[in-house]
């Protein structure tokens, strides 16, 4: 969780959920694999209010004409050589 909030407080906007989170819900054994589900859902539900605690919501920023006229001519051409904010 420590990490996530880190992460929320820097600006991520959600997580990924892996073993960490899912690994008992998918034991073989019925009821590990019942507790596993509880237990998956505690700690997505932990998560989920970790980020909307701390993290920046997930929208465009801007409108489809700032985006259009926030790039120079050509730049999906030669994007690769963009380093600090040029072309070249």
């Amino acid at each position: 969780m420590v990490q996530t909030e880190i992460a929320a407080k820097e600006g991520s906007a959600g997580f990924i959920a892996g073993r960490a989170v899912w690994d008992a819900a998918a034991a073989e054994d019925a009821q590990v694999r019942e507790a596993g589900i509880s237990l998956a859902a505690e700690r997505l539900a932990r998560l989920t209010a970790v980020v909307h605690a701390h993290g920046r919501p997930w929208r465009i920023a801007g409108d489809a004409d700032t985006a259009l006229h926030g790039y120079p001519p050509g730049w999906y051409s030669d994007w690769h050589n963009i380093q600090e904010g040029s072309l070249r």
